[in-house]
């Protein structure tokens, strides 16, 4: 059988690999060569250092790092040693791209200052530098483009030097891999030297990798007066960070910006489908479980008279994703760096949102960010109806148990039980009963669960009487279900399974027994209404994936000088 080490913290991965593969999970930065000497594959994030002293005598044959970044893998020993590594480029570059949009619009809140006719420098134009460029511009921003390997490869037209950013830029942003020797070298590329060389005080941010940018130079250059701010989310020696550097930072963040919950489980998908490929497993991609919907995917904005148009983006963008929530608890805990990595909070990107009662002048900008528009007028989420609340809850729970772990027939299994324990069992008993029977049948404790909301508020009031009514006439008796309403009241009203034990023993009976059939009879067609919708949504899913895929291989542009350089 196959052997796989994996950090514990790349998401999504637990329970895919399982059916493949015996799977050991530890904490990426705790790998040991001795965890590595049986495995095939590792799994990785950027903390694990897959070297010659972690790999050499181990059977290790694939690496693969579900990050941007493999600044982490000595590429030159892999390639020595026969062993097939690859990263997942691109993966987050949507991710870092919105936490740019988010900290450019808040400072401009900020300060007062709009971003319209503003020059922004990006250095490193790959995945996450386009987007990033791309954002800036709906915004209204100048943009100059550094990238001395694509503009070597491509012509220097749309390029231009790193002289000219010193000398032009009002914000200079950084999204370049870590490269310590060599024409195109990024280690400490924005040094002492680099500061005292700009002819402006320009806003800087790094948020490629830490080493980047000389921290102690930049501090001496916050404290000179040579910079109107800087922003930093990735450090140099985190996670020991400079502190007396943070406190003089205008967002100091835990190296996050490439940690949107969509951009994880791109580079958890792109890491499993290089391992399947490699293995030639016959991996269903489309099992992993997809980021949640936002607790609040619709954002209602009230313009007021002559509210800047900064302001309104920023309100729409900050309820996608506020910048500062961030930046505050790093300040509060900096001591937590790696923690508040490790339990980052559910982010979702733009596309996951939609705003309404957008201007129309703002129209544009929004979509070219990727969020949708509604136009019906204004909706904001406290005034959702009734019925979009009610199918905003469906959908919720049908994809969550469409997206949960595990085999077709594991997940129909715990919802058969479900439905029969909520149709067999009096409410107040319904959980005490179907969690054990899920483990001893096998099935989804979820759908075990979430099934027994067969019985509610809703559906009680024709359950108990009809399940009273049925038994009563098996039992042979002659009960109508007018008189089994009016004696259920009580029950129906209360929800109480001990005000069954007052209506005498025939009403009990007939009560239990009736239940019990329409338990038995839900079951055949629960489990396989609910299998056979599990493999139609991963068909589905995986035939979405494969398109996008296939389009993404086809637009894929050459590895630039950014490709490996975030997170």
């Amino acid at each position: 059988m196959l052997h796989v080490v994996a950090d514990d913290k790349i998401p999504f991965l637990k329970g895919v690999l399982e059916p493949f593969a015996e799977v050991r999970y530890l904490p990426g930065s705790k790998i040991a060569r001795a965890d590595l000497v049986n495995a095939d594959a590792l799994l990785t994030r950027t903390r694990t250092k897959c070297n010659a002293e972690l790999l050499d005598g181990t059977s290790v044959k694939f690496i693969a790092s579900a990050t941007i970044g493999y600044d982490h893998i000595d590429t030159d020993y892999c390639r020595s040693r026969g062993i097939f590594w690859t990263n997942a480029p691109g993966c987050n570059s949507s991710s870092v791209a919105q936490y740019i949009t988010s900290l450019l619009l808040c400072l401009s809140v900020r300060t007062k200052q709009p971003l319209a006719g503003a020059t922004l420098g990006v250095v490193g134009v790959g995945n996450v530098g386009s987007k990033v460029a791309r954002n800036a511009r709906l915004l209204g921003m100048n943009v100059l483009l550094n990238d001395p390997p694509r503009a070597r490869a491509e012509g220097p037209e749309q390029f231009v030097s790193i002289e000219a950013i010193r000398k032009e830029a009002d914000f200079i942003t950084f999204h370049v891999p870590l490269i310590r020797n060599g024409p195109d070298a990024t280690f400490h590329y924005a040094d002492e030297a680099f500061f005292n060389s700009l002819a402006r005080k320009p806003f800087v941010i790094n948020s490629s990798r830490g080493e980047v940018a000389d921290n102690a130079a930049l501090r001496h250059a916050l404290e000179n007066g040579q910079l109107a701010g800087a922003a930093l989310d990735v450090w140099e020696n985190e996670p020991d960070i400079d502190l007396d550097l943070m406190a003089k930072l205008d967002f100091a963040t835990p190296h996050i910006a490439g940690y949107s919950s969509d951009g994880k489980a791109n580079g958890t998908a792109m890491s499993l489908l290089a391992l399947a490929k490699f293995f030639s497993l016959k991996l269903d991609a489309s099992a992993l479980l997809s980021p949640p919907a936002p607790p609040g995917p619709l954002i209602g904005l009230d313009a007021k008279a002559g509210e800047p148009r900064e302001e309104l983006l920023w309100r729409a963008v900050a309820a996608a994703y506020d910048i500062r929530e961030d930046d505050r608890r790093l300040r509060a805990a900096p001591a937590e760096f790696e923690k508040q990595r490790g339990a980052y909070p559910l982010r979702r990107e733009f596309p996951a949102y939609t705003v309404s009662a957008a201007p129309p002048s703002l129209e544009n900008i929004f979509r070219g960010l990727g969020f949708s528009i509604r136009k019906e007028g204004r909706i904001l989420p406290e005034k959702e109806t009734f019925r979009a609340k009610a199918r905003r809850v469906i959908l919720y729970y049908y994809n969550k148990a469409m997206r949960e772990k595990g085999s077709p027939e594991y997940i129909a299994r715990g919802w058969a039980l479900g439905f029969f324990v909520g149709l067999a069992f009096p409410v107040g008993c319904q959980l005490v009963v179907a969690i054990p029977l899920a483990f001893v049948v096998k099935g989804s404790k979820m759908g075990a669960v979430l099934g027994t909301f067969n019985s509610n508020n809703f559906t009680l009031i024709f359950i108990y009487p009809f399940q009273c009514w049925l038994g009563n006439l098996i039992l042979g008796g002659n009960l109508t279900i007018a008189e089994i309403t009016k004696v259920l009241e009580g029950v129906i009203r209360d929800q109480d399974f001990h005000a069954l034990f007052s209506l005498g023993l025939e009403t009990l009976f007939s009560f239990l027994l009736g239940g019990l059939i329409l338990g038995l009879v839900s079951i055949p067609p629960c489990y396989y209404l609910v299998k056979f919708m599990v493999i139609r949504y991963r068909a589905r899913k995986e035939k979405i994936r494969k398109a996008k895929e296939a389009l993404r291989q086809k637009a894929q542009p050459e590895q630039s000088h950014e490709t490996a350089g975030n997170h």
